[in-house]
């Protein structure tokens, strides 16, 4: 069924051009052409929202900084990759309707050199700040930053950020590594 509409009726009344009405799904775009999917939920016989849209077109993002510690230049990398891996992140609309909104997620590359000789390189992920990050904030963030923020004697030192998509709060988070290339992860604060 196509040209059809669903009427919702509140303290305005808003109407949505129906993309497709089936049995078990309902798509429809919203007034500022959004598409919205409905899909019936396995439990019971309410519909239940899945905001559709697709991943930011966005490239790489590259940064570096070379530091001196002890007469030695130290030069970090961050290579912040867009992946298709996807982060549900549930809200209501103003007419009333839970929707899961559709995000992202980034894979970090992080790597140090000490002139032309690589010291360290390797891949982050969101899922790898478990044990400092609660389960519940981790599952609905994006692993959105990172910043190379020097070396010590503990080791070379980055500062991740990890948010979710359209919230008010970010999980900063350190990440050290050490002389024997142990990955270490301690709470910075929260943003």
């Amino acid at each position: 069924m196509k040209n059809d509409t669903l009427t919702i009726y509140g303290v305005e009344t808003v109407h949505y051009p129906l993309e497709r009405c089936q049995e078990q799904a309902l798509q429809f775009r919203t007034p500022v052409g959004d598409m919205v999917s409905l899909h019936k939920s396995d439990n019971d016989s309410a519909f239940v929202a899945l905001s559709v849209t697709g991943p930011e077109k966005k490239g790489v993002i590259s940064k570096d900084l070379a530091v001196m510690y002890q007469g030695k230049r130290y030069r970090g990398y961050v290579y912040i990759n867009p992946t298709s891996i996807k982060v549900v992140r549930p809200s209501l609309t103003e007419e009333g309707l839970t929707m899961d909104n559709v995000y992202y997620d980034n894979v970090i590359h992080i790597c140090v050199y000490q002139g032309k000789q690589r010291l360290y390189a390797k891949d982050i992920t969101r899922q790898m700040f478990s044990s400092v990050v609660p389960d519940d904030y981790l599952k609905m963030s994006i692993l959105s930053d990172m910043d190379f923020i020097g070396v010590d004697a503990e080791g070379y030192h980055y500062l991740a950020t990890l948010c979710i998509p359209d919230g008010a709060s970010c999980y900063n988070v350190e990440l050290t590594i050490d002389r024997d290339d142990q990955l270490s992860f301690s709470s910075a604060d929260v943003e």
